[in-house]
């Protein structure tokens, strides 16, 4: 249920911002190079517009393409800076027989798991192209071996699906197109939806909920609250942790989604309405 929960959000979301893109970078070539280009699924949208007196949309277009593909190509380039120069700081702080060891244990076939030397207790999953599961000295200190091992199984379901990479590009999407709000609910249940699964995975390799569930709890009482940090990773303990326990205490009681009736049937028009208007600045 909590798989197909998560397609569906990530598709529907990303296939949305897609169309938006798409429409754009073909309004882009119509103005840039004179493709011309005919959009008759958009005819009666076209003609609302035109009654309504928007005879001339194309300096208003290319302000709204220019701002979204250029904010769009500044976060992913500086979110690209951030995660490469995040994992520098990182790999300075390495703790080198802390990561041979936990390497050797998890991860022999495929080195991909570091060990810093950090006071407070991180866990957390690094990168967008090649994920790196984060783990903190101070983490190691405050969990017991089983407790570990389940957050280690956690982290690796993120690394081996690539959640970095997926939630930022939902995270892209609602950054730029704040314009269509169930952009940002689909973002926000998704994490839930990626937690929720990464937990179901450390539960079932480790046979229990018991160590899952403690290490959450050890990590709350003793994690203050900090500032959120500027790049892309997906984290053991910062996403829902109240809600995660009650899905680690009782599996069976997943509540529905919902549908967000009021954030579709404000974002909908939004859509119709520039699908409207680049068909009308191309006729």
């Amino acid at each position: 249920m909590w798989e197909n929960r998560s397609r569906m959000l990530f598709a529907s979301a990303f296939v949305l911002a897609l169309i938006v893109w798409a429409q754009m970078g073909l309004y882009a070539a119509h103005v840039l190079f004179g493709w011309s280009l005919r959009f008759n699924v958009f005819e009666i949208c076209s003609s609302l517009l035109q009654a309504l007196g928007f005879d001339s949309v194309t300096p208003l277009l290319s302000v709204l393409v220019a701002y979204t593909f250029g904010l769009s190509l500044w976060i992913w380039a500086k979110q690209v800076c951030l995660s490469r120069r995040a994992y520098r700081k990182l790999l300075a702080s390495r703790h080198e027989r802390s990561t041979q060891e936990l390497n050797a244990r998890f991860s022999a076939d495929k080195p991909d798991l570091l060990v810093v030397t950090c006071a407070e207790p991180i866990a957390l999953t690094l990168g967008l192209f090649r994920p790196k599961i984060i783990l903190s000295t101070g983490l190691l200190k405050l969990l017991d071996r089983d407790e570990l091992e389940a957050v280690v199984y956690h982290e690796q379901y993120h690394r081996n699906h690539r959640d970095p990479l997926k939630t930022f590009l939902l995270h892209l999407a609602c950054s730029v197109m704040r314009y269509i709000p169930i952009l940002r609910w689909c973002y926000h249940h998704y994490k839930i939806a990626r937690e929720i699964l990464a937990d179901r995975e450390a539960m079932a390799v480790m046979g229990s909920p018991a160590s899952l569930g403690s290490a959450l709890l050890k990590l709350m009482k003793k994690r203050e609250r900090t500032a959120s940090m500027d790049f892309a990773y997906v984290s053991f303990a910062d996403t829902s942790i109240n809600y995660r326990i009650r899905q680690i205490l009782d599996p069976q009681g997943a509540p529905s989604l919902g549908l967000p009736v009021k954030l579709a049937i404000v974002s909908l028009p939004v859509v119709v309405f520039l699908s409207g208007l680049f068909f009308l600045s191309l006729l």
